[in-house]
Order: C-alpha cells, then structure tokens, then sequence
C-alpha cells in the first residue's frame, strides 16, 4: 500500500479560468471534478506524476465565510501564497512553449546555482518556480562508481533486466554468486551491457553506492526514454 500526499490544494479566484490554465496552458489533466450543490471539487495532475493531484479550490462557503473568501482572493492576487515548483526537463524549451500559450512569466529563464529556473503566475496569482532537472547525466556517473569501470551506454535498456520486482540486484544471490557473475559478465564484454557488470558487482561495493544500486529502477526509466530519443540533456 502506497502511503503520502494524495492531494495538495491551491486557492482559485475561477475554477473554469484555472481548469482552461492548468489543462491547455501547461499540459495537466483532469482527475476529478465532481459537485455538491454550489461546491465544487476539483483536482488535476501532471502526466508524468499520476500518484499526486492539484486541487484547484475556490474560497467560499460552506468551507469558510464570504468574507474570509474575499480576503483569500485578495491574499493570492498579490502573490503572497507559498511558491509552488514545477520540474521540467528543459527550463528554457518549457518557457517559450508555455509563453506562446499566454502564460505570464514574472521571471526569464535565468542560470544559477548549478541549475536553471524561471517564475510564472497562474490567473489567480499563485506564483509557480519552474526548475530545470538534470539527472541524466548524474544516472551515468552512478553506474560508472558503482561498476568500477568505465561503461557503454549505447546498450539496450533492456539490459536493466537483470534487477527483480522488487528493485533488488539479484537478490538472495551470495558473495560467491555475485563474483562468479561478474568474472562471467566480464568475460562476456560489451554483450552483457552496463547492468549485468554492475549488478554482478554490488555485493563488494560500499554500503552507500549499493543504496544507489537500488535506484535502477528509476534509473531504467531515464535510459530508456534517452534511448528512444524522448530526452535530451545540454
């Protein structure tokens, strides 16, 4: 059973003018969107993070009071609610997509702290922080450390093959079992791809490289859309 944040909700002045930003301004979808009378719940979420929903609530009552409403939307029209992030893959292809869509940017896309980031308003005025990721290049060096060797990463992804369901290198195999499998991946060369060598090798490697080890399935995501070309990393 999966445990945490199901829903985080944000103020809205107008749950239509949200619901038309949220879906055809930045690419969310809709989870719910259901009435009870003149209350409204609304969610959306991001494609790419299906497990959390944005709810998209306007101040009224019953929840609270007209005037507290109104001193809500006053609140957000300044800017003055918590940032929100948004992680994307490239800040500045992100900007210029979501800016010839009519979003307004408060702030350009401007390279700092090893990183890259800009800011934008929904219509309400809640201020969104829109991040850069760069893992990619971080899920190589990973492997390199790890297998102690330096790797092809023009191999098939299916190679991550070699990690169970549970996300466990050859689990239950002994000291003995994972040497024997690396002498004979090694042997193997380039066939047994950059996983074999590393999974055969995780029982001699120090405890917090083998922690990292036990990200691969995440890590087989990010190959695997680079492979096919849906990734790009500056």
């Amino acid at each position: 059973m999966n445990q945490g944040v199901g829903v985080a909700g944000i103020y809205v002045r107008d749950q239509d003018e949200a619901l038309d930003f949220y879906v055809e301004k930045l690419g969310f979808r809709v989870h719910t969107d259901a009435r009870n009378g003149d209350y409204r719940w609304l969610t959306v979420q991001h494609p790419d993070q299906p497990s959390v929903q944005l709810g998209l609530f306007k101040p009224q009552p019953p929840t609270i009071d007209e005037a507290t409403a109104q001193t809500l939307n006053e609140i957000v029209a300044k800017g003055a609610m918590p940032p929100l992030t948004l992680v994307v893959e490239d800040c500045r292809a992100a900007h210029e997509r979501f800016r010839a869509r009519g979003v307004e940017f408060t702030q350009e896309p401007i390279e700092r702290f090893g990183n890259i980031d800009a800011n934008f308003r929904d219509p309400s005025g809640n201020g969104w922080k829109m991040i850069e990721t760069r893992r990619g290049p971080h899920a190589r060096q990973i492997f390199q450390i790890a297998s102690g060797a330096r790797v092809n990463f023009k191999g098939s992804p299916n190679d991550l093959e070699h990690v169970d369901s549970t996300g466990s290198p050859l689990a239950g195999a002994s000291v003995h079992d994972h040497r024997r499998r690396y002498l004979h991946f090694t042997r193997r060369g380039a066939a047994a791809g950059p996983i074999g060598l590393l999974c055969a090798a995780t029982a001699t490697l120090p405890a917090h490289v083998q922690r990292l080890v036990h990200a691969l399935p995440a890590l087989r995501r990010e190959l695997a859309a680079e492979e096919a070309g849906t990734v790009s990393y500056s």
